[in-house]
C-alpha cells in the first residue's frame, strides 16, 4: 500500500512540474473579454452653433450592429441591434438591457456599425427629421451619424468616431436697413423634404423622400446665429429656401441663386442681410459659405439680390 501511494505522488508531482507558464496562460485566456465601448464625434467647425461639439449629451441613445468577422459560420450571434446608452460626456457607454456583448473565443475581430439616434432605427427603415429644431434635443435628434470599426480589444473600449450623415445650414441675421428689428424673428428652412430611408446596419441613408411642404423652424429669435439640420438633397435655382418671419409679421424670403446639392457632413453657413418692402421680400442668397463639417475648408455660392 505504500509503494503504491509514493507512485501516485510521483505522476502528481510530474504532472504538475511539466506544465509552463505559458501553457497556463493560454488556458486562461480562452475566456473571452467583454466588448467594450466609448463613442466621439469627428470634429465639427467651429462655427457652428446649436450643435453636438466632438462629445454626445449623457442619456444619449445609440444601436450598435456587431457580427463576428469570419469566413466560416460565425461562432457568437450578437442581438442586432443593441441599445446603448452615452453614461458621461467621456463618450462611455453601457448596454441598457440584458448581458454585455463578449468577443468569440476563437480570437477572431468583430464588425460594428453604430448609429444615431436610436429612434432613427424604425422598422419600416423611414424616418422623418423634425420641423422645429430650436432645442438641443429637438437638433440632436436630426443629426443623423453612423461609426464603423473593425477591432478586438480586450483591455480598453473600442472607440467608435461617428461621422454626420446629414447637411448643417446656420443662418447669421443682420440688417442695414433703419427700423428693421431682429428680435423675436423666426427663421424657417423651407422646400426641403425630411423623410430619410435608412441602412442602419450599414451605417448609411439610402435615400430621401417626402413632400417639401413643411418647414423646418430653426430659431425663434434671429438676433442670435441659429443651425438647422436637413438631409442631402437637391434645390433648385430660383427655389425659396429661407425664410425670415419679423416679429412685425412681415416675411423675408431667400432665394437660391443656383441649383444645388447639399451634401453630407457639409456645413452651409448663410449671411443675411435683412431689407424689408411693402409686399413680401425676395433676394438671392449671394453670401453662402460651405464648410466642411471637419477640414473647415470653406467654398462659395454666389448670387445678386433681386429685390
Amino acid at each position: 500500500m505504500k509503494i503504491k501511494a509514493y507512485i501516485l505522488t510521483w505522476v502528481m508531482i510530474v504532472g504538475l512540474t511539466s506544465c509552463s507558464n505559458s501553457d497556463v496562460e493560454s488556458v486562461t485566456n480562452t475566456a473571452a473579454g467583454r466588448i467594450s465601448l466609448s463613442a466621439g464625434i469627428e470634429l465639427e467647425s467651429r462655427a457652428a452653433s446649436n450643435v453636438l461639439q466632438t462629445n454626445f449629451s449623457p442619456n444619449n441613445r445609440i444601436g450598435v450592429f456587431i457580427n463576428e468577422v469570419t469566413t466560416e459560420t460565425p461562432t457568437v450571434s450578437y442581438p442586432q441591434p443593441i441599445e446603448y446608452r452615452i453614461t458621461n460626456t467621456s463618450g462611455e457607454m453601457s448596454r441598457i438591457t440584458g448581458g454585455d456583448p463578449y468577443y468569440p473565443v476563437n480570437g477572431n475581430t468583430v464588425e460594428i456599425y453604430a448609429f444615431f439616434p436610436y429612434a432613427a432605427i424604425t422598422t419600416s427603415g423611414t424616418y422623418s427629421l423634425k420641423t422645429t429644431q430650436i432645442s438641443r434635443a429637438e437638433y440632436e435628434a436630426c443629426d443623423l451619424m453612423s461609426a464603423h470599426i473593425i477591432g478586438r480589444n480586450e483591455t480598453s473600449p473600442l472607440t467608435l468616431t461617428f461621422q454626420h450623415l446629414a447637411s448643417k445650414v446656420t443662418v447669421n441675421l443682420t440688417t442695414s436697413q433703419e427700423g428693421v428689428n431682429l428680435s423675436s424673428s423666426k427663421i424657417r428652412l423651407i422646400n426641403v423634404v425630411r423623410e430619410a430611408n435608412i441602412n442602419a446596419a450599414e451605417g448609411k441613408i439610402i435615400s430621401v423622400s417626402g413632400s417639401a411642404t413643411d418647414p423646418v423652424l430653426i430659431s425663434n429669435d434671429g438676433r442670435t446665429a441659429s443651425s438647422g439640420i436637413i438631409l442631402p438633397q437637391k434645390i433648385n435655382a430660383n427655389t425659396r429656401f429661407i425664410e425670415i418671419e419679423l416679429l412685425t409679421k412681415e416675411k423675408v424670403y431667400g432665394i437660391m441663386p443656383t441649383t444645388y446639392t447639399f451634401e453630407p457632413g457639409k456645413s452651409y453657413v448663410f449671411n443675411i442681410d435683412v431689407v424689408v418692402d411693402r409686399d413680401a421680400s425676395e433676394f438671392t442668397l449671394n453670401d453662402i459659405q460651405i464648410v466642411d463639417w471637419v477640414n473647415e475648408t470653406p467654398q462659395e455660392i454666389e448670387g445678386e439680390r433681386t429685390n
